[in-house]
């Protein structure tokens, strides 16, 4: 029998980044996760064998040796339950029988059966393997990547090079293929070059990187891991087999354009106010008059709202737009900065976004860093408005 005395809340986090990684087929063994007791150190490793793999490692109050598997959900359903600070783990090898003594009551536990633990696809190695690219802010990472997600496909096929973020040269950067493109650039990330990151694996990477400062960017021939800086969580998941396209966008602010300085959270109550009278495919207007912006719904009964802007350059200009790639776009903004500031907005044959700034970014003390996001939105988001409602 193996006996495991753990900390409630430290079990509890490690078994949420465990779980970024198990497979969605219940009761299989890649919907387990396979715990290895060695030296005082409970090792709980994930896979669901085709994409991912995490690991996160704590204390454990035990001289013994040992490995077992459970499934990391109900454990933690378990834990929402109680109000212990510590749980303890017993493992019976003969029945392959793992109880939980989680209660106010020392006597009272929940028994979860095991799968063979020597079955369990073997992944460690890759951890060991992998060697470090980059060690890089989180907060940096975090906000690119809260960016970036609004531009991509989204699409369990991560082959589909529109349904995967592109980081080099120091810039993070991704399109639809269709009507959006997106970039994100940031000092901190010069020396991260040719690395494709799937679409389906920003959530998990960014509730990962949520709370520590810094980061290790790791690889192997197969796989990319992202870890905190002492190696005791770890997320990874497979290289998609795609080539790195150039950089679609220029992060440089077009020069002698027409464009306006805008109130993001501004403009999107007026598009919000205006989708009333129509669905998400919504055309609208944007007409750039003195310093003046006025948006016009494409219908029969025509819609309109204005707002105030700080104008650049002396001409007046109008495109149409759809009022959703629109409101994307400053949705990807907005994620990453809560307060009101305003973005700068060029109507060239593109109709390009950019901001560049500081924001305050969590490290072991607060620090401010240097920004640029940058947004365009292709002809192929117009849309006729002959064809309107």
């Amino acid at each position: 029998m193996l006996d495991i005395i753990l900390d409630a809340k430290k079990l509890k986090d490690a078994l949420n980044v465990a779980s970024l990684a198990i497979s969605s087929l219940e009761n299989s063994l890649e919907s387990h996760c396979l715990f290895e007791l060695k030296n005082k150190k409970l090792k709980i490793i994930s896979t669901d064998k085709d994409k991912k793999i995490a690991l996160a490692i704590l204390d454990a109050s035990s001289e013994e040796e040992g490995l077992f598997t459970a499934d990391s959900k109900k454990i933690l359903n378990l834990l929402k339950t109680s109000s212990q600070d510590s749980i303890r783990f017993s493992y019976f090898p003969e029945t392959t029988t793992l109880e939980i003594y989680a209660s106010e009551d020392k006597e009272s536990f929940i028994a979860l059966p095991s799968f063979d633990p020597t079955a369990f696809p073997a992944v460690e190695e890759i951890f060991d393997k992998s060697f470090e690219v980059k060690v890089l802010n989180a907060g940096v990472l975090l906000a690119g990547i809260r960016f970036i997600q609004e531009f991509l496909t989204k699409t369990n096929k991560s082959n589909n090079k529109f349904s995967n973020a592109f980081i080099s040269n120091g810039i993070i950067y991704g399109t639809n293929g269709n009507n959006k493109i997106g970039a994100f650039t940031s000092p901190d990330l010069e020396g991260l070059n040719e690395l494709v990151i799937p679409e389906i694996m920003l959530s998990p990477i960014a509730s990962l990187i949520d709370k520590p400062d810094t980061l290790s960017i790791r690889t192997t021939s197969t796989h990319v891991l992202i870890a905190d800086s002492d190696l005791t969580t770890v997320f990874g998941f497979t290289k998609p087999q795609v080539k790195i396209p150039r950089i679609p966008i220029d992060i440089k602010e077009p020069q002698d354009s027409t464009g306006a300085e805008i109130n993001v959270n501004l403009l999107l109550k007026k598009i919000e106010r205006l989708k009333i009278t129509g669905d998400a495919d919504l055309g609208l207007t944007l007409s750039l008059v003195s310093d003046k912006i006025i948006l016009s719904t494409l219908q029969d009964r025509s819609s309109k709202d204005s707002m105030i802007c700080k104008k650049i350059g002396t001409e007046d200009k109008d495109t149409i737009i759809k009022c959703r790639v629109l409101e994307d776009i400053l949705n990807a903004f907005s994620s990453v900065h809560k307060g009101t500031y305003e973005i700068k907005m060029f109507l060239d044959k593109n109709l390009k976004f950019f901001w560049s700034g500081k924001l305050e970014i969590m490290d072991k003390k607060p620090q401010i860093k240097e920004l640029t996001f940058a947004a365009i939105m292709t002809p192929a988001a117009t849309v006729d408005a002959g064809a309107s409602k």
